[in-house]
């Protein structure tokens, strides 16, 4: 079968998923900057695809094309970012995978902004039909159970979340409600097949028919994902909210720490129970409200609000940076944690919120999922090494908790960020490269 294409012409495959690109990492599990060095894991890997798959995977940027980009660039103009920047220095350290990925740095932002222009002209608008939908939250909590048990990404659940609502909101409800099952396993099964390989750990069929508990035939889950594409034009591996949260972090987690890394993936998985609210706004609008009031419950310096501030401004809203979408949707997701508080203690019976709070109680998240809720920090820069308030409670609590967490980060997290990083930013730069011919 030919390779497809989607609407614009880009090559399916080539990773236009863009989440987790620009994140790196150390074996400790801290995040890799300038001026740290360390080994780590190496080599990209291009899955092969199964009997009956419909999409091209796994088409992986060679290293050695990487590195002689990365010398390319050496000779370059001026960063265009401190994004592009912070990349760009990391030729300097010893950990072979970063100095990779500082061949990055002369297509971070044009890249970065294909990535919002492809992430808006997809995102659902209508469905307004699946408010408070109980098909849909028993999916999800399905979804989060099923992923942690394989040993998923989460780059993975928020692929599939978002393929399903897509085909949910190009679909009439009758129509799907007759296929509930070969839906969920064939968004499973095109997600896959866009993910990482770490993902692709076993055939894709083994995955698919051990999901599916051998109940649903393989070739009825291949149908209804032929049928899931054609409603979808063929367009899928979209950015979604949780990429561009590991775009945010790729800057902010070495000065913020772990803990406040964990604590805003827990708060944007929350989120996708709410469908207003998480398709309300930009996906990249959302990410930045749930690092904003992580910085804020962990109390980061200063240095690590300014970093999100610049990021926001120079990479993703290089025009204006709209301060009052981002306070409007932390205030938004701050009423969702508080909620979860009564959820956690069984005032209000929600079995998603619970499964995500029980994922991320767990000590390698720094069990964020226990602390409390802290009001909405302002969103403007502050001078250097001063901090922003918090919680007098909260302060105690972080201070305990960060260091012992960090160090039992899972080391495996370094090398799929790199691989995360150059695997998807190279599809990135291709489709800005194609969309600008």
């Amino acid at each position: 079968m030919p390779p497809l294409l989607d609407v614009d012409g880009h090559l399916l495959g080539l990773g236009m998923s863009l989440g987790g690109l620009l994140a790196v990492g150390s074996p400790s599990g801290q995040k890799c900057s300038p001026s740290t060095a360390g080994s780590t894991d190496s080599g990209d890997g291009a899955g092969d695809s199964d009997d009956g798959s419909v999409i091209t995977q796994n088409l992986v940027t060679p290293l050695g094309s990487a590195f002689a980009a990365s010398e390319l660039a050496q000779d370059a103009p001026a960063e265009k970012s401190a994004l592009a920047g912070f990349l760009g220095a990391l030729r300097r350290v010893r950990c072979a995978e970063a100095r990779a990925d500082a061949s990055l740095r002369d297509v971070v932002d044009s890249a970065m902004q294909a990535m919002r222009e492809s992430s808006e002209r997809h995102r659902p608008r209508h469905l307004a039909h699946m408010s408070g939908h109980e098909e849909r939250t028993a999916t999800l909590t399905w979804l989060v159970g099923a992923f942690e048990a394989m040993l998923f990404s989460d780059g993975l659940l928020f692929d599939t979340a978002l393929l399903l609502d897509r085909f949910h909101a190009v679909t009439p409800d009758g129509a799907v409600q007759t296929r509930t099952r070969e839906a969920l396993l064939a968004a499973v099964c095109t997600a896959l097949k866009l993910g990482l390989p770490e993902d692709m750990h076993h055939p894709v069929r083994q995955l698919v028919d051990h999901l599916g508990r051998d109940q649903v035939p393989f070739e009825d889950v291949m149908a209804t994902e032929l049928l899931l594409l054609r409603r979808l034009g063929f367009c899928v591996g979209t950015a979604t909210a949780h990429d561009f949260l590991q775009v945010l972090g790729t800057r902010i987690a070495p000065e913020a720490g772990r803990c406040c890394e964990c604590l805003a993936a827990f708060l944007l998985q929350l989120t996708l129970q709410d469908v207003q609210l998480h398709f309300r706004y930009e996906h990249v609008t959302l990410a930045a409200a749930c690092y904003l009031l992580a910085l804020g419950a962990t109390v980061a310096p200063a240095a690590a609000f300014d970093i999100l501030i610049e990021d926001l401004t120079v990479v993703i809203y290089p025009d204006l940076l709209p301060t009052e979408e981002v306070l409007k949707c932390s205030a938004e997701v701050r009423e969702l944690w508080l909620r979860c508080s009564a959820w956690r203690h069984g005032h209000i019976d929600s079995s998603f919120a619970l499964r995500v709070c029980e994922k991320f109680s767990q000590a390698q998240r720094c069990a964020v999922s226990t602390m409390p809720p802290c009001e909405v920090p302002p969103l403007m820069p502050r001078e250097a090494g001063a901090r922003r308030p918090a919680a007098p409670r909260y302060a105690a609590l972080v201070k305990a908790k960060t260091a012992p967490a960090q160090a039992q980060a899972p080391a495996s997290d370094h090398g799929r960020r790199h691989r995360t990083c150059r695997r998807r930013f190279a599809g990135a730069g291709a489709g800005a490269r194609a969309g600008n011919n």
